[in-house]
């Protein structure tokens, strides 16, 4: 009885063969949806139109690193964090770094009136080729603003600094007064809800290739507190955002350098709290100097050694090609070596200025094939062991050995060898 139940089970689940589609009524059906709909992209194969997700760096080797490539064109990006740590210095950062690379003007909208061009110039980016918005205008009208500008296609990297500091027209005209108690409370969030289901929706900012930096303060959360009784907190402007952001970044500010008694640096620390274009949750310290900004030359170092380009073996610094897991050599086939730490950062400084940085570029374009993905792993730079040829098994042993495996239930093994079984691959 048990036997038929458990057959009919069986026959229930069996799959069904499933008949080849018409491909001819599939192609009428799609031009018809296209000639209603008046748009002849609104559905299309992936074979036909790829759909790729290009990059731009965010002038941080190691934040791009972190984030899967650094920030996505044509997407939304969050960054989020306390008061100092550096939300906006890495903003300007990206600017910077798309001013090099020739890209298209970057906006800057100032909605908190506290932009400081001095301080722009010492991270690299050129202020007279930047365009500079401060608003004495409602926030309807601030994203109005953005709309056409994302609609225009001229810009690469549009910055709203911030999103806290925008205030909607009834407050704007004091009437906040005769608002309704809803509309106190979650008005702005519902003017910035509506404002990114156009900017998204209506595919302006996909299409604009442009990248939006959304910089967002912290708030202490209203009766919310951690297990060590430290409040936790959220940002402002409503739940609905973050499901808007391709990536959100959180800010802290790290340990503080100092000089004798003088403060000469910070500690930036990233979190990629959310990524819809690379893995999540990886983590990315800057090290920020006051008076220099980033070092890049540093930030070379450290992400060039993190990827095996830069292996030290003792007190000893070596450079390897990641393609075929050679170590660099001069002229005459010597290895190249440098003792220590500082000695090899000196040597990348006097290259990128006596010797037109052919060492430095070296190591920055295996940097950039790693982050773009051009290369997943680096060679070892182990040597490999040497395995002679396996000894023959007699018969005897050969079906003793069989018979063993089977019984485990392994299955036995297929070559004829002394040595031990691989073993499995470790997870991910």
């Amino acid at each position: 009885m048990l036997e038929e139940v458990v057959e009919v089970a069986f026959k229930k689940k069996e799959k069904k063969v499933v008949t080849a589609y018409d491909k001819e009524s599939i192609d009428k059906t799609i031009d018809v949806i296209r000639s209603v709909m008046k748009d002849p992209t609104c559905i299309f194969k992936m074979s036909e139109f790829p759909v790729t997700v290009d990059f731009r760096s965010t002038g941080s080797f190691v934040l791009d690193y972190a984030a899967g490539g650094g920030y996505p064109k044509g997407r939304l990006v969050s960054s989020q964090g306390g008061e100092n740590s550096g939300k906006s210095t890495t903003a300007l950062l990206s600017i910077a770094a798309a001013q090099r690379a020739g890209e298209k003007p970057c906006v800057w909208i100032d909605a908190e009136h506290t932009f400081d061009p001095a301080w722009a110039t010492v991270l690299g980016v050129n202020v007279d080729d930047l365009y500079l918005v401060q608003p004495d205008m409602p926030a309807e009208k601030v994203w109005s603003l953005m709309y056409m500008l994302l609609k225009s296609c001229h810009f690469s990297i549009i910055v709203l600094d911030s999103l806290d500091a925008l205030v909607s027209a009834a407050e704007m005209a004091g009437e906040e007064d005769t608002m309704s108690a809803t509309d106190q409370v979650s008005g702005l969030a519902k003017l910035n809800t509506k404002a990114m289901r156009l900017i998204i929706g209506s595919k302006v900012l996909a299409t604009s290739e442009t990248t939006v930096i959304v910089i967002q303060q912290l708030r202490d959360k209203i009766g919310g507190y951690n297990p060590s009784g430290t409040p936790q907190t959220t940002t402002t402007g409503g739940r609905s955002l973050k499901h808007n952001y391709s990536q959100i970044m959180k800010f802290r500010k790290g340990e503080i350098q100092m000089k004798g008694t003088d403060p000469v640096g910070q500690e930036i620390i990233i979190k990629i709290d959310k990524n819809k274009v690379g893995s999540p949750y990886k983590t990315a310290c800057l090290m920020l100097g006051y008076g220099t900004g980033i070092d890049l030359i540093d930030e070379l170092f450290k992400i060039g050694k993190t990827l095996g380009i830069i292996i030290n073996r003792g007190p000893y610094y070596s450079l390897v090609d990641p393609g075929t897991g050679e170590l660099l050599t001069d002229h005459d086939g010597t290895p190249l070596k440098w003792q220590g730490e500082v000695k090899f950062k000196a040597m990348m400084i006097e290259d990128a200025e006596k010797n037109e940085g052919v060492v430095t570029y070296w190591i920055y374009d295996r940097v950039e094939e790693f982050i773009k993905g051009g290369t997943k792993t680096p060679v070892s730079q182990e040597p490999e062991e040497e395995v002679g040829e396996p000894d023959e098994l007699s018969d005897e042993e050969a079906r003793t050995i069989e018979a063993a495996a089977k019984k485990k239930g392994s299955g036995g093994r297929s070559r004829k060898s002394k040595g031990p079984v691989d073993a499995p691959p470790k997870s991910e």
